[in-house]
């Protein structure tokens, strides 16, 4: 998942580079806008092979701090770094409970956060139908495949959909410049799509993005409520 990721990241003109802490068991990559680039938004990816609930709290404040630290001193980054860096959790299905991934998306310190989640059916099938196009065009291609007919598949939870379609709803979700361009004569409202078939979090958040610019505090506020009505 995160050399998918990584491959998302470059084609929208982000440097990636990987990043070494010792003693900090994570693959780690931070995307940085291009010298002279209007965009100043920094994306982190990681990924942990020993991912857990305890693991998952600890990433939340003391791994995120030892991260923001590593970078703070020993990376060129700009000022937006401290005010406009996502971090992306790749995580394996079923490896954190959906109250400690709530609780760690909310938490406002160091970095903003995502958890991408996915099963290995889905990224395989992803893989195999993206190739070596990672443009927006190709994810909505693949969004309105047979004239619309994979989100109806997907609208009705048919075993007949395609493994990679859920996994790249959720993508777009979580990152900003992967771009999902509804089709009204092919799929229909967008309200009707994320009021079914998203989890809670992640429809409104769709829900937003289609509606208005979202910005730190709504999403923050998003999460807290979600979070607050799972306790």
């Amino acid at each position: 998942m995160i050399n998918l990721l990584i491959k998302f990241c470059e084609n929208n003109n982000f440097i990636v580079n990987e990043i070494i802490i010792d003693n900090f068991n994570y693959s780690l990559f931070l995307a940085s806008p291009h010298t002279g680039s209007t965009n100043q938004e920094y994306f982190l990816i990681l990924e942990s092979p020993d991912m857990n609930d305890e693991v998952i709290s600890n990433l939340e404040t003391k791994g995120s701090e030892i991260i923001f630290e590593h970078i703070e001193k020993n990376i060129d980054v700009d000022e937006s770094f401290k005010k406009n860096c996502t971090l992306l959790l790749c995580c394996l299905d079923g490896l954190i409970s959906e109250r400690e991934r709530l609780k760690f998306e909310e938490s406002p310190y160091y970095f903003k956060k995502n958890v991408i989640h996915y099963s290995d059916n889905e990224i395989n099938s992803l893989i195999e139908e993206i190739g070596s196009d990672f443009s927006n065009a190709k994810v909505n291609e693949l969004l309105l495949a047979g004239s619309g007919q994979s989100f109806e598949l997907f609208k009705s939870n048919s075993a007949q959909l395609q493994p990679y379609y859920p996994l790249l709803m959720r993508m777009t979700t979580k990152l900003p410049f992967i771009h999902y361009i509804p089709s009204s004569n092919q799929l229909g409202s967008i309200e009707s799509f994320v009021d079914e078939h998203l989890e809670a979090t992640e429809l409104e958040l769709l829900d937003l993005i289609c509606r208005e610019p979202l910005s730190e505090s709504s999403m923050n506020e998003l999460i807290r409520k979600e979070f607050l009505s799972n306790e």
